[in-house]
């Protein structure tokens, strides 16, 4: 039996219906799992902790493998993963797959802890950036932030080298002449197969 998270909010554009779903959110219930709450999102295993790694693979593998154009994940966490069955590899894989590039509100407490190294590596393989936040003001800022970001956004084409329908990951690097512009870009992409 596969059991899921709970998915407070489906896509909308409604922001009551958001605001609803940020209100039921919980932070810091490492045992909810264990208490009869969803024990996870891959498997039929109870979860102990954050599935962070399993949220994101399931998201860009089965919500946003199907959407047409851009696609973007903003996530406010401490990146901390502690029960996912899946490893942060396989959540940037699902990303990079997908064309999805991940954005992390990172909110590290330090009575907590936090994983700051891959809150940055999801963000760079896919595009995307992490901005630390420590206020709700700050909070607002970088959602405010990501948003310009979202609406400014250049799409560059090329034709590869290599035509080759393997499937398989290739490299890119995007450089601008001018030293002081800063690109956000996905580190590679996957080959379609044939």
């Amino acid at each position: 039996m596969r059991i899921e998270p709970p998915v407070l909010s489906d896509f909308t554009d409604e922001r009551t219906q958001l605001e609803r779903a940020i209100h039921k959110t919980r932070i810091n219930a490492p045992d909810q799992g264990a208490r009869g709450g969803n024990p996870g999102p891959i498997g039929s295993r109870q979860i102990t902790g954050t599935a962070l790694y399993d949220a994101i693979y399931l998201a860009c593998s089965e919500k946003l493998a199907t959407e047409a154009g851009r696609k973007a994940i903003v996530i406010v966490t401490d990146a901390e993963d502690t029960g996912s069955k899946v490893r942060l590899e396989e959540a940037i894989e699902a990303a990079q797959r997908t064309d999805t590039v991940i954005h992390i509100l990172l909110v590290i407490d330090p009575r907590y802890g936090g994983n700051a190294g891959a809150a940055h590596k999801l963000t760079d393989e896919t595009g995307g950036r992490t901005i630390s936040v420590r206020s709700e003001k700050k909070l607002m800022e970088a959602f405010d932030e990501i948003s310009e970001e979202l609406r400014t956004q250049y799409t560059l084409g090329y034709y590869p080298s290599n035509a080759a329908q393997d499937g398989k990951f290739r490299k890119l690097k995007v450089e601008t002449a001018d030293k002081d512009f800063k690109v956000l870009t996905r580190k590679g992409y996957y080959a379609p197969k044939g």
